[in-house]
């Protein structure tokens, strides 16, 4: 079943790539098991594909300690930085995510979704991913994430921010 699923999502993003789609939806939800409150969530809404200079839209949605609440942002996204994220989506490889054989115990859930004009839907669902560009199997993919959050303004420990190490 698990085959079946890979192949169809790698049969509809290669038809997605060869009809030169424009993606309408993107989702990108992250959540880190044993931390409360973890879940950031950033959609990506292209409200007309068809038109050059259309509003493409960025939400953010995450916890907010202060307000003790989920609170949403809204972002206008620039056409170029749009095309960037879509195009490293189109990229992506799903048997590039098969191959990080990793064991984790408490890893990080990435959920990534992305939605043609065409309404043909893409899921991609990893735990554990590994964002070290030295070693990850798929480096598509972490590019993808780590764009996505970087026009989202939004920093998460282990994917796109790091520990500073201090030199004595």
């Amino acid at each position: 079943m698990k085959s079946l699923l890979i192949i169809f999502s790698a049969f509809v993003s290669c038809s997605i790539y060869g009809q030169n789609a424009k993606l309408s939806r993107i989702s990108l939800e992250t959540s880190a098991a044993t931390t409360f409150d973890s879940t950031v969530k950033v959609e990506i809404i292209n409200t007309d594909t068809e038109k050059e200079n259309a509003p493409i839209k960025l939400l953010v949605t995450q916890y907010s300690g202060d307000e003790k609440k989920d609170i949403t942002t809204e972002f206008m996204l620039q056409k170029d930085k749009y095309d960037e994220i879509c195009k490293n989506i189109l990229n992506i490889n799903p048997n590039n995510l098969l191959r990080d054989g990793r064991i984790v115990v408490d890893g990080r859930t990435i959920n990534l979704k992305f939605m043609s004009d065409t309404w043909q839907q893409v899921e991609y669902y990893t735990y554990g991913f590994d964002f070290d560009e030295k070693t990850t199997s798929s480096k598509e993919f972490l590019y993808v994430v780590k764009s996505i959050l970087k026009y989202a303004k939004v920093e998460i420990y282990g994917i796109n921010k790091f520990k500073e190490t201090t030199k004595k």
